[in-house]
This record gives C-alpha cells, sequence and structure tokens, in this order.
C-alpha cells in the first residue's frame, strides 16, 4: 500500500475532526424545557432585560379609617397586575390594576392600626421581579389632630376657640382644657369649621370647639393652658393646642 501523502493526511484528520465534534440531532418530538411554562434561570439570556412592572402611586389621601389610594401598574408580561399598598412598611391590603385600559387601581384601605408613610408595590408577573411603584408624603396617623386659634378673659371665666378631629371617625371629638394645675371639661368639638372640612374631605364640618371655663383663680404669666384631644379608637389622646407664659 503506497504512503498516504501529507494532504491526504491532513484530510482526513480533518474528517474525523469534525465528525467527533458534531453534536446529534434531537429527536423531532422532544420539547426544549426553556419551552416549558415555568423554564429555569438559566435560558434566559443575561443580556435580555427582564419584564419588571412599572406603573405610579398616583395619590393617598386620609378617610375615616382608613386611606383612599389611586394609580395605575402595567407588565409586559401581562395582567393584571397586583399591587401591594404599605403604611409603614405593614401590608394592608392587595388591589388589582384591572381598570381603565387594564391598568389603573383605586380603592378605599382599612387602616386599623398602622401608622406611616404610604407606599405601593406592583407584583410581578412572569420574568423580572417586583417594583416599587412610589410612596405618599401622606403620614398615616390615629392620634387625634387639631388646634387652639385664640383664647381670651371673659371677665371671671376663660375662652378657648379651636378644631379638632380623630382621624379614624367622622363624628365630633372631645377636648379638656389643662389650666392651672386644673383640668376642665370635656367640650363637644361640634361647631361648624367649613375650612377644616375643605381641608380634610369627607369628615365634615362639624369640628370646631369653644370651650368656656371659670378657674378658681385667674393667673398671668408663670402659668400654661393646653388642648387634650380624647382619641377615640386606635392611638392615644393627643395636645392639639396651648400656651404658655414665664
Amino acid at each position: 500500500m503506497r504512503p498516504r501523502t501529507l494532504a491526504g493526511r491532513l484530510a482526513a484528520a480533518t474528517a474525523l475532526t469534525a465528525a467527533a465534534v458534531l453534536p446529534l440531532a434531537a429527536p423531532a418530538s422532544a420539547q426544549s424545557v426553556c419551552d416549558s411554562p415555568a423554564p429555569p434561570a438559566w435560558c434566559t439570556d443575561p443580556g435580555e432585560p427582564a419584564n419588571d412592572p412599572y406603573g405610579e402611586l398616583a395619590s393617598a389621601t386620609r378617610v375615616p379609617g382608613g386611606i383612599k389610594v389611586a394609580g395605575w401598574a402595567h407588565d409586559e408580561d401581562g395582567g393584571p397586575v397586583k399591587v401591594r399598598i404599605t403604611v409603614g412598611g405593614t401590608t394592608v391590603a392587595t388591589l388589582t390594576a384591572d381598570g381603565s385600559g387594564g391598568e389603573a387601581f383605586s380603592g378605599v384601605v382599612v387602616v386599623p392600626t398602622a401608622t406611616g408613610a404610604v407606599c405601593a408595590t406592583a407584583v410581578n408577573v412572569g420574568s423580572g421581579s417586583n417594583t416599587s411603584i412610589g410612596c405618599s408624603p401622606l403620614a398615616v396617623g390615629h392620634d387625634p389632630i387639631g388646634s387652639m386659634d385664640s383664647w381670651s378673659v371673659q371677665g371671671q371665666s376663660i375662652v378657648v376657640n379651636g378644631w379638632a378631629l380623630d382621624p379614624d371617625s367622622t363624628g365630633p371629638a372631645q377636648v379638656y382644657i389643662e389650666y392651672a394645675g386644673g383640668t376642665y371639661g370635656p367640650f363637644r368639638a361640634d361647631r361648624s369649621r367649613p375650612d377644616v372640612g375643605a381641608a380634610y374631605p369627607g369628615y365634615g364640618d362639624l369640628h370646631g370647639y369653644q370651650a368656656v371655663f371659670t378657674p378658681p383663680v385667674m393667673y398671668g404669666c408663670n402659668n400654661y393652658l393646653f388642648v387634650k384631644a380624647v382619641n377615640t379608637a386606635a392611638g392615644a389622646d393627643a395636645t392639639v393646642g396651648g400656651w404658655f407664659c414665664s
């Protein structure tokens, strides 16, 4: 047998190498695991961005017993999108973005005890991760709020004017006056205050008070006068105004 030429040896080696590295054809009936409903993480191309949801918490308003929230959320992988509402980091409700165009969400969320900032998170659908879609400057509280607007001496009595409301109730709050070591009241905050009603929609106008009391001794300076509003649900009584002179 004649020995192979150098060219013949190279051709044979190339043929063997090609045969060794060519993959075997997969059976026609086999389905890739990456085409399954729940593909493993390694199926995703690292250079391809994940479809995280996106959206916006458009508004959050305090209403009796809770908060009214609204916004929108969308996920490229489909919908409707679930939106978690948190107050002070505590989840208080889950809404569904299925309103106009399949993206809007809104509702009144009951907040029995949680306090703090209101935030929203869009829950991911398919590939991607959950996404924060914003927080509101609203800080939810449960203690009564209010103000002492004025006080005056009329004869032997002291007259104090202001307003108070409990954010968990539309009913009139009650206030006590602390003056020079004595406590006077309660006085009902049920006078008309349209300015308060406009500032706190949903609570009505009847949150003003006028407290008239007669102390045993009328003091000048070196004394104090404080207004305390009575809490009605979650929270605690709160000082909502005062005066001190030294």
